[in-house]
């Protein structure tokens, strides 16, 4: 950020954070809740059924299904959050905007009132909506981002999407604020002490992510476990698959804090991002953190952008999308308990050097921004 900016800011009376989903639905919104927990802050969300935060609510009701039911549930959603976030603003105060459909009325009502703009460009919108136009709301999303007081983005190739500079971006990571514990694992062994591969997967239930790849694969390997955490659309075929397999378990959703005992006798901890829906070339998922806080080895997709960091670290296996290179994956590592030593070691080992105070380094950079 230069200085310009930096010294027109003043310290924050109020944040007000705006995220286009129910409460606690995206971690990363949460998350900023933490960062910023010196301030007073207060949410205006989207859909939450939870009765302790439906006052938080823009919009009651999430949108219809349906291109058109997405069309005019989102028109609706942006002219409703510029009046919320108009009555709760005032000058000094910042609004945390982690999308473009919240970041667009909340940049008119912070101007408006004096307040500051911190734009976090969570997931680009051409990408991650059902949209046309996508050149059009690339674009938009790169001026109210040139525009904003502050930008973040979770990973640098996030930057590259626009073709154009953004100055004033900072990367803030996706790291879970997981309770790091030493564990001493058993691996490729379940339950009954039988040589068995278990993998674990812990977050949204959607297509693309491999899931479907690694059912198959528990359902043709009686060598294979799968357990399975979370909800979305899959979450239907995840429960018959767990019916008709008894390798295959699912636990429902679960909270972040809940991942340690959940992932006791997982030996390797699925961040499968599959090329097929074009988002996830800048995928920056929580998992890649997560397992290095949980010292499990990492499985992860080699076209996503932190196979880099896999690869160099050692701390799991990149692999290409798709079955095959699932299967293949399976049959030349399934005996090489060591390599899961090895590879847990140095997740436990990157976790202490580079991220065990992450909060506090981040609180730390926004005061410094004296936001």
């Amino acid at each position: 950020m230069n200085d310009a900016v930096v010294g027109a800011m003043t310290v924050v009376a109020r944040i007000l954070i705006l995220r286009a989903l129910p409460y606690g639905a995206d971690s990363r919104a949460v998350r900023w809740g933490q960062i910023y927990s010196a301030h007073p802050t207060s949410w205006g969300c989207w859909g939450s059924k939870d009765p302790a935060h439906q006052a938080s609510n823009i919009l009651k009701n999430r949108p219809s299904t349906g291109y058109w039911g997405f069309v005019f549930g989102y028109c609706k959603f942006i002219f409703a959050a510029f009046f919320f976030a108009y009555h709760r603003l005032s000058a000094g105060d910042t609004v945390v905007c982690v999308d473009l459909e919240t970041a667009v009325p909340g940049m008119l009502a912070a101007r408006l009132r004096g307040a500051r703009v911190h734009f976090d460009v969570a997931d680009p919108f051409d990408l991650a909506k059902p949209v046309p136009l996508k050149r059009f709301f690339r674009w938009l999303e790169w001026w109210v981002a040139k525009h904003a007081d502050v930008v973040t983005v979770p990973h640098s190739s996030r930057l590259d999407l626009y073709g154009r500079p953004l100055t004033n971006a900072q990367i803030v990571e996706n790291v879970p604020l997981l309770p790091f514990m030493q564990q001493l694992r058993t691996f490729l062994k379940d339950a009954n002490g039988q040589a068995a591969m278990t993998f674990g997967y812990f977050g949204t239930l959607e297509t693309h992510r491999g899931l479907e790849d690694i059912v198959k694969l528990a359902m043709e390997n009686e060598a294979v476990c799968f357990k399975v955490g979370g909800r979305g659309a899959l979450e239907s075929f995840i429960r018959k698959a767990s019916a008709s397999c008894p390798r295959i378990e699912f636990v429902g959703e679960y909270l972040p804090a809940d991942l340690p005992g959940l992932t006791r006798g997982v030996d390797v901890y699925c961040s499968l991002y599959y090329l097929s829906k074009p988002l996830h070339r800048y995928a920056a998922p929580n998992k890649f953190f997560e397992h290095l806080a949980l010292g499990l080895p990492v499985l992860m997709s080699a076209n996503t952008p932190y196979a880099k960091d896999v690869v160099e670290g050692e701390t799991g296996w990149v692999i290409e999308d798709g079955y095959e290179s699932l299967q293949a994956w399976f049959a030349s590592t399934r005996l090489y308990k060591s390599a899961f030593e090895s590879a847990s070691e140095n997740a436990q080992k990157k976790w202490q050097s580079s991220y065990q105070n992450w909060l506090t380094q981040q609180k730390e950079k926004l005061l410094a921004f004296n936001t």
